[in-house]
């Protein structure tokens, strides 16, 4: 089975020598179970988990030449010998193209997301005018043709800014990675415990809609007063289960947490907390400190195991746990602290991949972390 991405290339006859990414064998560093690392010399990679396809491959997005002409590009590449299987170059504007760069010499790369099939992406770009990042929403297509163009206003339904200070399009952006944007046909959903946005790809059309009723909703009447995704990473997984880790604050230790039957413990739309997790895991057993937190939270496809990026002093470590008690089965320290938007994904034959960013390009760690013990 080839992606859309692989279609394309192999239609257009491009050979490997005439692709304009190649990723180059790097070394593990002592890195225990890593298997093989990879770098994407001169890519930087965008805030976007990447997606596992068949045939052990990896879908990922980001940008080369920056502020030189800054190009971006959907990537497939085999996570057995780091030959980039297809490239696409997304068709920005000079407009999209400025953002990207200011947000990169920002410090923070701009988010995105990719569909399972790598055959759309969306990108989120703030406005450039001091507004809150993640202001238009672009979508492209497999072919990199823009699809079309989300801007979130405070406008009714929505309350105003002085009242929420997130517009739809910021939540959006802050969800992106974590597994509650899905995209269906034709439009992305954003939908968390009680809630759901939907923006029309085609018509940039932005719809509230309550999962309790099915009706189109009033915001204000449906999102906890309290809602503050900032202080939480949150990430939905199916079925009722989630998971969620705060972040460490006023001396108290970060959390992790799994939890099941997620949607049924708040009356109104909330991100999943970890002190509501029916499945904690220990603070101090998980190395918790309150310079501790943890990221880019991801499930084995049958759920069985939650992998973590635990950030600290020492460097942190990728961690999994076993999601039916909660201990720990498996780390791999990291002698190095990780740039914003390091990420984990699952691949199709069940290896860890750490993407990061480097100083040369986007690097590539593929573990095989050791089963749980019986």
């Amino acid at each position: 089975m080839h992606t859309v991405i692989l279609s394309l290339a192999a239609a257009l006859a491009i050979p490997a020598a005439a692709l304009a990414q190649s990723a180059t064998p790097i070394g593990c560093d002592a890195r225990p179970g890593c298997q093989r690392a990879f770098r994407l010399d001169g890519f930087h990679m965008l805030s976007a988990r990447p997606v596992p396809l068949p045939e052990d491959r990896i879908a990922l997005v980001g940008a080369d030449d920056l502020y030189q002409g800054t190009s971006l590009w959907l990537l497939e590449l085999s996570l057995a010998d780091a030959a980039v299987a297809g490239e696409v170059e997304a068709a920005i504007g000079a407009d999209e193209r400025a953002a990207i760069e200011r947000q990169f010499r920002a410090g923070a790369a701009p988010p995105a997301e990719i569909s399972p099939s790598a055959d759309t992406f969306a990108l989120f770009l703030d406005a450039g005018d001091g507004a809150a990042r993640g202001a238009t929403i672009r979508f492209f297509g497999a072919s990199g043709k823009p699809l079309g163009l989300v801007a979130g206003p405070f406008a009714a339904p929505w309350p105003a800014a002085e009242t929420f200070e997130w517009s739809p399009v910021d939540l959006f952006a802050r969800f992106a990675g974590m597994n509650a944007l899905k995209f269906e046909a034709g439009r992305l959903r954003l939908g968390y415990a009680g809630l759901s946005i939907l923006a029309e790809i085609e018509t940039g059309a932005l719809g509230i809609v309550d999962t309790a009723s099915g009706e189109r909703g009033d915001l204000v009447a449906l999102l906890d007063p309290a809602f503050d995704p900032v202080g939480f990473e949150s990430y939905w997984f199916g079925d009722g289960l989630a998971a969620a880790a705060r972040y460490p604050s006023d001396g108290q230790p970060a959390e992790l947490a799994v939890l099941q039957g997620g949607r049924a413990y708040a009356p109104q739309a909330m991100p999943p907390r970890p002190e509501r997790g029916d499945r904690r895991i220990d603070a101090e057993a998980a190395g918790g400190s309150s310079e501790r937190f943890f990221s880019a939270l991801t499930l084995t496809p049958d759920a069985s195991r939650l992998a973590v990026l635990r950030h600290g002093g020492d460097g942190g470590a990728v961690a999994v746990y076993d999601t039916a008690t909660g201990a720990l089965t498996w780390s791999s320290p990291l002698a190095e602290a990780l740039a914003p938007g390091a990420t984990l994904v699952w691949s199709g034959p069940g290896e860890l991949v750490l993407v990061r960013q480097g100083d040369a390009g986007t690097e590539l760690y593929v573990y095989a972390p050791a089963p749980a013990a019986p």
